[in-house]
């Protein structure tokens, strides 16, 4: 006679082996339930950078000039587990500064943008003069922050294909 998973109408012995395998199949799920949920914060802890962005790429081109200096830069925002994502800003600074933070906290940030992940053209400088500088960028992602001004120069933010050149 074989039993039915719940073991009834079998005999005590096969009642209770199977009782047995119920309780082993949840305390070895149990068991599988603790050993994730412990491990879970060492992950977390291990995945986790401090939350602060992460420069992936940086090129700078200088103004004609050479009094300026416009830093393209891809950064990962640093926040990952879904909430992760990676942009494009572009900073203006004096030769021999750097920027000193990313997004809208940073005062030399004055564009930014979310990356295209390489489904199209991302984010291009020119400077048009000593004074002028024009950013291209793809048109289906909305910039964060776009200034038209920065300490005396001129910024042109443009979508590919209305560039004015």
């Amino acid at each position: 006679m074989t039993a039915n998973p719940r073991g009834q109408g079998a005999s005590p012995s096969v009642r209770h082996s199977a009782q047995t395998l119920g309780l082993s199949s949840h305390l070895r799920l149990l068991m599988k339930l603790a050993a994730v949920l412990a491990l879970f914060p060492i992950c977390m802890l291990a995945a986790c950078d401090d939350g602060k962005p992460i420069i992936l790429n940086a090129v700078a081109t200088p103004s004609p000039d050479s009094s300026w200096k416009a830093t393209l830069e891809e950064v990962d925002n640093g926040m990952g587990f879904g909430l992760g994502a990676l942009y494009e800003e572009v900073h203006l600074t004096k030769p021999d500064e750097s920027p000193s933070s990313h997004g809208e906290p940073s005062h030399s940030a004055v564009f930014y943008v979310e990356s295209t992940y390489g489904k199209g053209k991302g984010v291009s400088l020119k400077w048009l003069s000593s004074q002028r500088l024009q950013i291209l960028y793809d048109p289906s992602h909305k910039p964060g922050r776009q200034l038209a001004n920065y300490r005396g120069l001129s910024i042109e933010v443009t979508p590919y294909g209305a560039a004015t050149e």
